[in-house]
């Protein structure tokens, strides 16, 4: 029998799939906003238009909640960006209740139904987004020494 296999779970991985997940949620809502502006530009019944002015109406406060709260469904598989195995599937689970304990997210609910990132979490994501920066922008780094040949 063999060894066991470590799993480790990538916790700065973690908190930028969250902010990607609330960004396509934003993106979504606004795609369907624009939709929906266009059909009530395009109408030419009133009782359409009506219809369309209040889905809008609704679309613009989901909008502004999702841009104020953030908010995201809990999904484990959409914040890892990859399809999980039960037991990675348990690991992102804990990482993430360990997230919470540090502060970098709140979690809604016993049963973990939704989560955002907290102020502390934001500032994180900010700070791996401008290190990554830094990194795409150095262009003196070569490689891993001993890469280079010879």
């Amino acid at each position: 029998m063999g060894r066991p296999k470590t799993i480790f779970i990538d916790r700065d991985q973690l908190l930028v799939g969250i902010w990607q997940a609330v960004h396509d949620d934003l993106a979504l809502l606004q795609a369907e906003l624009d939709r929906l502006s266009t059909k009530m530009e395009t109408s030419i019944y009133s009782y359409e238009r009506s219809r369309f002015s209040q889905q809008i109406a609704h679309l613009r406060r989901a909008i502004t909640n999702q841009e104020k709260d953030g908010w995201v469904v809990y999904n484990t598989e959409r914040f890892s960006q990859r399809e999980l195995t039960p037991s990675e599937r348990l690991r992102v689970q804990q990482a993430l209740r360990s997230m919470e304990t540090g502060g970098l997210l709140q979690i809604e609910g016993a049963k973990a139904t939704a989560l955002r990132l907290t102020a502390a979490g934001l500032l994180r994501v900010e700070a791996l987004f401008k290190r990554q920066e830094r990194a795409a922008r150095d262009t003196t780094r070569i490689g891993p020494i001993g890469k280079e040949g010879g």
